[in-house]
């Protein structure tokens, strides 16, 4: 069973403050309204190249995502996700994932990919940790965390 994740991540309610240029009297440097629309574009179309197995397309779309909306967990879940498809980047693909779950600590899909790249990591006592905390919070990824039993 595959779920489409990107629609069923909760948003997060961490709202993005716009940014103050001191070159233009303290005034927002650019709508954030339209730097949101530009991160949920660039995280739709990078969710998509991830889904296709484009992963370097993925990454790099959304990396703009998370650079636009850093306070999005879902964007910064699913950027870690796709830069734990590479070895070379699984340790910044932690640094993501933490980064979400410190905004949304309470969601269990991003517990479980954490769990995923411990155990890719060869971490299998943190890959544990992060599946039994997933299943705390959500009693329906009990099939999900076996995944990383040892």
């Amino acid at each position: 069973m595959t779920k489409d994740f990107a629609r069923t991540a909760p948003k997060s309610s961490a709202s993005a403050q716009p940014s103050v240029s001191p070159q233009m009297g303290g005034q927002p440097a650019s709508d954030p309204s339209a730097d949101l629309q530009r991160a949920e574009a660039n995280f739709k179309e990078g969710y998509a190249a991830l889904q296709q197995g484009q992963t370097n397309v993925a990454i790099n779309l959304l990396s703009l995502a998370v650079s636009s909306a850093p306070n999005e967990s879902r964007f910064r879940a699913y950027y870690g996700h796709a830069l734990a498809t590479n070895e070379s980047t699984r340790r910044l693909a932690e640094t993501e994932l933490q980064a979400a779950l410190k905004l949304e600590p309470n969601n269990s899909q991003y517990r479980l990919m954490l769990s995923k790249l411990y155990r890719d990591l060869g971490f299998p006592r943190r890959a544990r940790g992060e599946a039994e905390r997933a299943l705390a919070l959500d009693q329906t990824t009990w099939r999900l965390a076996n995944c990383c039993a040892p």
